[in-house]
């Protein structure tokens, strides 16, 4: 019987990363994502999306993303990018995962820090935490050779807050004040969480 529940958990797995796609953006998907970022809700809980958001801002961050993603290739570490757009079945952006990497010096391990956002009407079908756990196969590849990857929601963020549980990361503290966003007077606090390349390794054995 338990076999047979974890062979149902991956086919329902295997049936949701086929509902989208991760890939890099290109030029033409300026315009997809200059329309999903005029969600308010997604600037609610972003911090430094310009807002409001044109199609130049769109422009730049897509070639930004290209310069980063020919770096990242150059360092010998695959083809997959840092910065990935969320992709439904039909090509269309949907949304954007990222880690930000943080090299490690004088002895340190690299650590990356994760960011998402997605298109409303796709949020609530299992969608990112699918996609998290894409991002984190990456990271925790030989290739990205990260040995651990943290993130923050903004507090009261209930819906980003299970994504990352889901995902298998581990609440560290509750930072009151973390951030400070234009346009809004009073800083924002903060939950923040953390995963070990150790603890994702233990976790995938245990699925």
């Amino acid at each position: 019987m338990h076999t047979q529940k974890k062979g149902q958990r991956r086919n329902r797995v295997k049936n949701l990363i086929m509902s989208f796609t991760l890939s890099a953006f290109k030029p033409t998907d300026a315009q997809d994502l200059m329309d999903l970022l005029q969600d308010p809700t997604i600037h609610e809980n972003t911090l430094i999306i310009p807002n409001p958001y044109t199609l130049e801002h769109a422009e730049w961050f897509i070639n930004h993303c290209t310069e980063l993603h020919q770096q990242w290739r150059n360092q010998g570490r695959g083809n997959s990018p840092l910065q990935q757009a969320i992709r439904n079945l039909d090509g269309r952006v949907i949304g954007n995962i990222s880690l930000e990497y943080h090299p490690g010096i004088s002895g340190t391990t690299a650590t990356a820090q994760l960011g998402y956002y997605l298109h409303k009407d796709y949020r609530g079908r299992g969608i990112m935490p699918a996609a998290v756990k894409q991002m984190l196969q990456y990271a925790f590849s030989q290739d990205w050779d990260i040995e651990r990857v943290n993130t923050s929601t903004f507090a009261g963020n209930k819906a980003s807050r299970r994504v990352v549980e889901k995902s298998g990361f581990v609440f560290l503290e509750f930072v009151k004040g973390k951030y400070a966003k234009d346009g809004v007077k009073e800083r924002i606090d903060a939950d923040t969480f953390t995963l070990t390349k150790s603890d994702y390794y233990q976790m995938s054995l245990m699925i």
